[in-house]
């Protein structure tokens, strides 16, 4: 799997990157790499994930637990002892 940037991208509007998702563990870390987010970081302050669970619903409605569940595995191997 290959996360590549959309042709449609506006000045200072930043970048959208799209895949097929086969799974979250699959296709989540390939686009937390194309798109450098350990590198936006701040190594020296925790990290907090919020996700939209406010209401009873389905996703899109709300966040997939599996999406969070893979960028917590990434994020653990990424950044130890965070």
């Amino acid at each position: 799997m290959v996360a590549r940037p959309t042709t449609k991208q506006k000045k200072n509007k930043g970048t959208v990157y799209t895949a097929v998702i086969k799974s979250w563990q699959k296709t989540l870390p390939p686009l937390l790499k194309a798109a450098a987010l350990i590198d936006g970081i701040d190594k020296d302050l925790p990290v907090l994930i919020k996700p939209n669970l406010v209401e009873p619903m389905n996703p899109p409605i709300t966040t997939h637990v599996g999406l969070i569940e893979a960028l917590v595995d990434y994020l653990q191997r990424h950044l130890p002892g965070h």
